[in-house]
């Protein structure tokens, strides 16, 4: 019989509070992919197409099709902006439906499978994650996708006779991440393992679970969305990178150092071990969740070392790409613990409560220091040091109607909500010549920040070739127009 709802009921809206809580009055904080899903979102509603306000210098066209990310988050962002909401409330709102949704089925499955222990456990670990509260305080798409791997999760596990209800929460998610292939695989996967029927049966079967993702897939091909493969250096740096993340994970607020490495590898062996004992002796409805959650880690890790490998050499393998992989450890974590640790003498038990109640203060630390900055100052674009700098009051002012050409566009957008440019990857004469043509023809202004959108010229250079007048400094960058 399956528990009463009301405890992952309550879970949920526990979680969406916490997130409006973590959000007023100054954020969800803003990072250059906010501006694509917010421009995005509001081109949607006015003009009805999915275009971001964001060109190279020389296009002919001042906004872009939306192509670097999926069309999912935008199209949900668009129907509260319709109603009137502002795109900043609007993705406040969103993420907090979908932390509930997320944390909400999650504990249910936990519930489900390993009683009110396991579920009180794992929705600590989960709200108190340093990654869990990093995603949630920024604009992005990670909170709706959570939503949706933690519901294709369910499918699997609730509806094993219903593969093309697990396959279409995967193509949903796909929609949303482009990373969300992982859940097409592994539904797939699946549905093939299943025992039940033959070979031919486990065949259809697998793909009618993979019908609606790969037919997405295919669609993007055609549209020429899918990106160019090719093999990128630098994967030690990722790796190191990685690493580190993990470590942030286990053994949060821990000083770098030997000590650090220890204690993760210890903590690693220790949960290794307990898994191996688990799908050895715990209950099929156990094995059942360690199974899917194992599946959809190793999907996930092979996804995203793939589109390291192929997609991009800027993927970075920190606490938003590692985060969704943390939350379904973290499911077969509290899991496994919880289960295994009934028979332990007492003596155990305390160790293992020191265990969970240093991690907690470790990641409570974090957690605390990200919100105060967060509440008190908001993060990225949306702290003071950018929306009330010299250059943002500028081109507020004086810098109205310029054509704005920045190695951030990003920056310029969060501070104006006016398209921008990008400038040149590199200054030769026949570039100079014809950026030069395009800036001095109109009132433009060009702005260097610290934070490049991508490897363009040095503005500075490029401002000093040009000769063009200095109008506005602050700590990230500055503003030249024509003298």
């Amino acid at each position: 019989m399956r528990p009463a709802p009301l405890v992952p009921i309550a879970a949920g809206v526990l979680t969406a509070a916490l997130v409006l809580v973590m959000t007023t009055p100054n954020g969800p904080a803003l990072e250059p992919d906010s501006m694509s899903y917010l421009g995005a979102a509001q081109s949607l509603v006015r003009d009805g197409t999915l275009r971001v306000p964001c060109v190279w210098w020389n296009d002919a066209d001042s906004t872009a099709p939306l192509t670097t990310f999926p069309p999912g988050y935008p199209v949900t962002l668009a129907g509260p902006i319709a109603a009137g909401l502002s795109p900043v409330h609007a993705a406040r709102g969103i993420q907090a439906i979908a932390a509930g949704v997320a944390f909400g089925t999650f504990v249910a499955l936990l519930l489900e499978v390993a009683g009110p222990w396991a579920a009180g456990l794992g929705g600590v670990l989960l709200l108190a994650m340093p990654a869990a509260v990093e995603i949630h305080l920024w604009i992005m798409s990670e909170p709706m996708f959570l939503a949706m791997m933690a519901l294709t999760l369910a499918a699997l596990l609730r509806r094993p006779d219903r593969p093309l209800l697990a396959g279409v929460l995967a193509f949903l998610a796909n929609l949303v991440r482009f990373a969300g292939v992982f859940l097409v695989g592994a539904v797939m996967l699946w549905a093939i393992a299943l025992p039940a029927g033959s070979w031919r049966v486990r065949t259809r079967r697998g793909a009618l679970a993979a019908l609606p993702g790969a037919t997405l897939q295919a669609w993007w091909v055609v549209r020429g969305v899918a990106p160019h493969l090719k093999t990128y250096a630098g994967q030690g740096a990722t790796l190191r990178e990685g690493w580190s993340t993990v470590q942030d994970w286990l053994v949060p607020s821990v000083p770098g150092g030997p000590w650090r490495v220890a204690l993760t590898l210890v903590v690693i062996l220790g949960l290794a071990a307990l898994t191996c004992r688990a799908v050895r002796s715990a209950e099929p409805g156990v094995r059942r969740l360690l199974a899917a959650v194992g599946l959809l880690s190793s999907c996930y890790v092979g996804v995203v070392i793939f589109a390291r490998l192929h997609v991009g050499a800027e993927i970075p393998f920190d606490s938003r790409i590692l985060g969704p992989l943390f939350m379904l450890l973290a499911l077969g974590i509290a899991t496994v613990v919880v289960t295994q640790a009934g028979t332990w003498p007492p003596a155990a038990k305390g160790v293992l409560g020191l265990v969970v109640v240093a991690w907690l203060v470790g990641a409570g630390r974090w957690d605390a220091g990200e919100i105060g900055t967060t509440r008190e100052y908001g993060l990225g674009y949306e702290s003071p040091d950018w929306q009330t700098s010299d250059v943002a009051n500028w081109l507020r002012g004086d810098g109205t109607g310029r054509i704005a050409y920045s190695n951030d566009p990003a920056g310029v957008w969060h501070v104006t909500h006016r398209p921008v440019r990008i400038i040149p990857h590199r200054i030769d004469p026949d570039t100079l010549r014809e950026f030069s043509a395009r800036f001095f023809a109109v009132p433009s202004v060009l702005l260097g920040f610290d934070s490049p959108f991508a490897p363009v010229a040095s503005p500075d250079t490029l401002a000093r070739l040009l000769g063009l007048r200095e109008v506005a400094r602050f700590e990230h960058g500055a503003a030249w127009i024509k003298p």
